[in-house]
């Protein structure tokens, strides 16, 4: 009986060392080897950016698992377990790392009956104190709203003038963000998924006026998104990140998800890339009226070949009842009095996409005005093209050009209908 105890005690000690050993692997082997290089890019980088060791690792500050399903080609970081299901639908993917509620961006918002357009929206800025009891800014009116509350608990990314317990300022972390917010607020919120409609308020007018990427003449954006965007995880180089921004309206708080565009995206701000002072193109057609406003696009392209990239700058101003003598002598006007800008932004040329598209639209002008649009690309005094138009029709003056002319034969047309859904005027 001795004999066969010990040999019963060997057979439950290796049986235990192996389930143990299988409990070590199995963590460790989670991850298969594109999620690990995804998840281990991310690690990097905020290393290099701000000296975080292994931000993220295989379970959270809680102890949940990471959901390594969601790593790649998602680029979400989720721990945890989906939860808060409304008609089929995950409000929450799982949790940060740090524990707040991670939304699913694919729900639809709580509120959308909104009628003005979103940069004139009551933003909250730093939400994220508003909901700490022991902050000044502390509002338990917001803190109840357990729906939104939860989604900001920890505010390591977020902008702040506060201080780590180290005396280190975390007030340069979230600001450096702004581009990134910007282009993800045009990502999700000027164009649907399908790349040709527009986002649409309950009145039926656009989401966002163009406001929302205006900058000073300084350079400085008008709108500070950054104080109002919650980063739930951080942008990189390569992926997208993700954040929330809380509004009141209708004696409530709400909220509204925002994909953070990746750096590379949004590199031509920042002068990474090579800046040009021009780059050809025309206008698909003359602006259409479409609905309630009127609507044409601008393409840009390159052409010769590269094989870095190029950035040039496209601004675009709605003039509205100029007289013609003055519209014809725009180039010795101060750009002040050319009309309000409605565009001002990089367009990025790649060796795989040495082209640009970008749709133009507003307001159709009121019975008996008048109003068209001022284009200038790159750094050129000269402006290349306008169009001056009434309710009843189209006058063109100076320089313009549309797709149908042969001069433009050079632009891939076949590439720009396959991504834009648009085709070469006849």
């Amino acid at each position: 009986m001795k004999h066969r105890s010990r040999k019963l005690g060997k057979l439950l000690l290796v049986t235990a060392v192996v389930f143990c050993t299988s409990l070590f692997t199995a963590n460790a082997a989670v991850l298969d080897e594109k999620q690990r290089e995804f998840l281990d890019g991310v690690n990097e980088e905020l290393s290099i950016n701000y000296g975080f060791q292994e931000y993220y690792g295989l379970q959270s500050t809680d102890g949940m698992d990471i959901r390594a399903g969601l790593l790649v080609p998602g680029h979400r970081i989720v721990y945890g377990s989906p939860h808060d299901i409304n008609n089929g639908i995950y409000r929450n993917w799982g949790y940060t790392r740090e524990g707040d509620n991670y939304p699913n961006e694919d729900y639809s918002p709580d509120r959308w009956a909104m009628k003005i357009p979103m940069e004139q929206w009551q933003w909250v800025e730093s939400p994220w104190y508003k909901v700490s009891p022991e902050h000044a800014d502390y509002n338990s009116t917001l803190a109840k709203q357990t729906t939104i509350a939860n989604m900001l608990k920890s505010y390591r990314f977020d902008y702040t003038s506060e201080y780590y317990t180290d005396g280190s300022e975390r007030g340069v972390i979230n600001d450096k963000y702004q581009p990134n917010i910007v282009e993800g607020i045009r990502r999700k919120y000027y164009y649907n998924p399908d790349g040709k409609t527009r986002v649409l308020l309950s009145n039926g007018k656009t989401a966002l006026d163009g406001s929302f990427e205006q900058k000073d003449s300084s350079g400085n954006y008008v709108i500070p998104w950054y104080k109002y965007v919650h980063i739930l995880q951080p942008p990189t180089k390569e992926a997208l990140g993700l954040g929330v921004m809380v509004h009141y309206s209708s004696g409530q708080y709400w909220y509204v998800t925002l994909p953070i565009a990746p750096t590379k995206s949004v590199e031509a701000v920042s002068g990474v890339y090579k800046e040009i002072d021009h780059a050809g193109g025309c206008f698909l057609d003359n602006p259409k009226k479409n609905g309630e406003v009127m609507e044409t696009y601008i393409i840009r392209g390159l052409g010769y070949s590269i094989t870095e990239p190029e950035a040039v700058k496209l601004s675009v101003w709605l003039v509205e009842n100029l007289d013609q003598e003055k519209q014809l002598a725009h180039d010795s006007l101060p750009k002040s009095s050319w009309g309000k800008l409605i565009l001002d932004k990089e367009l990025v040329f790649t060796s795989e996409k040495p082209y640009a598209v970008e749709k133009i639209t507003y307001a159709v002008p009121q019975k008996g005005s008048k109003s068209g649009i001022i284009v200038q690309t790159g750094t050129k005094s000269t402006v290349e093209s306008y169009t001056w138009h009434t309710p009843g029709g189209n006058l063109w003056y100076g320089s313009h050009t549309t797709s149908k002319e042969s001069i433009m034969d050079w632009l891939p047309w076949d590439s720009i209908k396959a991504e834009y859904g648009i085709s070469r005027g006849k």
